[in-house]
């Protein structure tokens, strides 16, 4: 949310910026995934550039570039070059792959400025730090701003984050790291006014926000989206359907509507009901807990992957792993908290009871971790027999 509000200030100041906006996908698995969709937006920035200012842009080696990244071949100017090159060995296509980059970065940024934004980037493969030093490498590496958000839970554990913070071209190049964390009431509220997009806003409504989010830009954003959603639901169903304006619209619902815990779980009963039940299995589970323990508690099975994959979209969950004996997680325990807050009492007495089933046919669990479900299940008998073991 900060970083998307940072650019929008940028661009608004200078709309020549080329912004590329790139994002790394924990479960995708091509070559140089921290540049992927950075390829494809410069694509199709290219493409949209006229005849005679993409020539200019063209670099040498182009086609050894489109080998690495084959979306570049649907650029005319690259796509127009000779179908067939020898290159020795795919060590030197690398090569020379980086330096056409490297070299049409540098014709891009001397004529314009240039911004490229990677989200996720604790996802990042080792081929893409190959890539990211081999652009900033002195002498003259491009003019390039690039920003890049990651969770900083994720640096001791992350290679791609490891690899990149011990490199040596973090000291060349002109870098700095802001922690995220609880924003002030001043930034919060210019944060709540950017993504109303207008500026009429009662104070007791900024302040709600502010209070309920407790600055947490995440929950700020939630409920903005949450307000601004809920106004054009009773815009639809209203006796009148007038045209609304975005101030009638930030206005619209009422300040009981803003309710964090009312929000999240608006969110997670509006998901298919494979996903709610995922869901509902990984707050009760109250810690990370392997995928294959609450897909069974949940009673999925083929709908396991793509339950998970929406709740991650959505920032619910974080999975650490792409294997079933990887972790997953309630992204925020304000979510946790939530979702066990409004379940009814036979429904979390019925997710402990499935959780502390599958738990003790995996064996080998700690007694303590028995010992909670148990007690969330009502079997206080077992619970006892997994105290006196813990």
């Amino acid at each position: 949310v900060l970083v998307r509000y940072f650019l929008d200030e940028l661009i608004e100041e200078n709309q020549e910026i080329v912004l590329l906006n790139g994002r790394c996908y924990e479960q995708e698995s091509v070559p140089y995934k921290a540049f992927d969709t950075v390829i494809d937006n410069l694509t199709q920035y290219l493409n949209d550039l006229p005849a005679e200012e993409l020539i200019t842009l063209i670099p040498s080696h182009s086609l050894a570039l489109a080998r690495l990244f084959p979306v570049l071949r649907r650029v005319e100017g690259i796509a127009a070059g000779k179908k067939n090159i020898i290159i020795p060995d795919s060590q030197e296509l690398r090569l020379r792959a980086f330096a056409a980059l490297r070299q049409l970065f540098t014709e891009l940024g001397s004529k314009y400025p240039v911004i490229i934004y990677i989200d996720d980037l604790q996802w990042g493969d080792l081929d893409s730090i190959f890539l990211l030093n081999e652009l900033l490498r002195p002498p003259k590496p491009p003019l390039l701003l690039m920003v890049f958000s990651y969770r900083s839970d994720e640096i001791e554990t992350s290679p791609f984050l490891k690899s990149l913070f011990a490199s040596p071209i973090i000291n060349l190049v002109n870098s700095q790291r802001t922690i995220v964390d609880e924003l002030s009431k001043e930034d919060a509220t210019r944060l709540v006014l950017q993504l109303f997009q207008q500026e009429t806003l009662s104070n007791e409504r900024i302040e709600t926000i502010i209070e309920e989010s407790a600055g947490n830009p995440y929950f700020i954003n939630e409920l903005v989206y949450y307000a601004q959603q809920s106004s054009k639901s009773k815009n639809k169903t209203g006796a009148l359907n007038f045209v609304l304006t975005q101030n009638t619209l930030a206005e619209d619902v009422s300040i009981s509507d803003t309710r964090l815990e009312d929000v999240i779980y608006s969110r997670i009963t509006q998901l298919p009901l494979p996903a709610q039940r995922l869901m509902e299995v990984i707050a009760v589970a109250g810690r990370p807990i392997e995928r294959l323990i609450v897909k069974r508690a949940a009673e999925l099975d083929r709908e396991e992957q793509a339950a998970i994959a929406l709740l991650r979209t959505n920032n619910l969950i974080r999975v650490r792993g792409l294997e079933e004996s990887d972790k997953v997680e309630v992204y925020h325990d304000r979510i946790r908290e939530t979702i066990a807050k409004k379940l009814s009492l036979e429904s979390l007495q019925t997710h402990h009871s499935k959780l502390v089933l599958v738990l003790e046919s995996v064996g080998n669990i700690d007694p303590e971790i028995l010992l909670v479900h148990f007690q969330g299940a009502g079997n206080y008998k077992k619970a006892a027999e997994s105290a006196a073991l813990a």
